[in-house]
């Protein structure tokens, strides 16, 4: 996991420390250098390498551990399972507009999209690749169409507003419907692509581990 690619799909999360580990794909089972990010309060993007000998400073104490999250899959297949909840999100609006739940159409149209419509992708946001080149690192970044950002949205009959009611309806059936293709299709986590559940610290000698 590295500061670009990682936390594509959440909200900029400020300065932070990383340390680099060598770790198995949970995906494709290849083993890939990963990058743990924490944060101690007092970060300037600081980067080690597991089991390097650092010296405490004015954020980072032998005497506690810090909450770390590293990505569950490498970047190949971060991109896969990108363009697999994309599917996914099309699939469960497509149905949530059979059930008669849901009205969805593109931002500035008149025009209503039927479930045959959604399905296939005949849709204005569908014109972003699910990662697009960057121009001078020459690095994918994952673009992510939000249903709140490239659709009004009406929800049981109530225009779709976040976060009233409605949205946060909506919101909570989406998410847990596509978390329910998506392990269909083959990703056990579903949609969470990352794992939070690390902690960093340095043991008695002054080097950075994990646990």
């Amino acid at each position: 996991m590295n500061p670009r690619a990682s936390w594509r799909f959440l909200n900029a999360m400020g300065m932070f420390r990383s340390v680099l580990v060598e770790r198995t794909c949970e995906h494709c089972g290849e083993s890939k250098t990963f990058e743990i990010q924490f944060k101690t309060g007092f970060d300037s993007c600081e980067t080690y390498k597991l089991g390097e000998l650092v010296a405490p400073d004015e954020g980072l104490h032998a005497d506690q551990t810090y909450k770390g999250c590293i990505d569950r899959f490498c970047d190949s297949c971060i991109r896969e399972w990108a363009v697999d909840r994309q599917s996914a999100m099309r699939e469960s609006m497509a149905q949530l507009v059979e059930a008669n739940w849901l009205q969805v159409r593109n931002k500035g149209s008149e025009h209503w999209l039927s479930a045959g419509e959604l399905r296939t992708g005949k849709m204005d946001a569908s014109s972003a690749q699910p990662w697009e080149e960057d121009s001078e690192e020459k690095e994918p970044s994952i673009f992510v169409m939000a249903s709140d950002v490239h659709f009004d949205l009406v929800w049981k009959g109530v225009e779709v507003r976040f976060p009233n009611d409605a949205g946060r309806e909506f919101d909570r059936e989406l998410e847990e419907r596509i978390d329910r293709v998506l392990r269909d299709q083959g990703w056990p986590s579903g949609r969470d692509f990352v794992q939070r559940d690390l902690l960093v610290y340095l043991d008695e000698d002054y080097r950075i581990r994990v646990a």
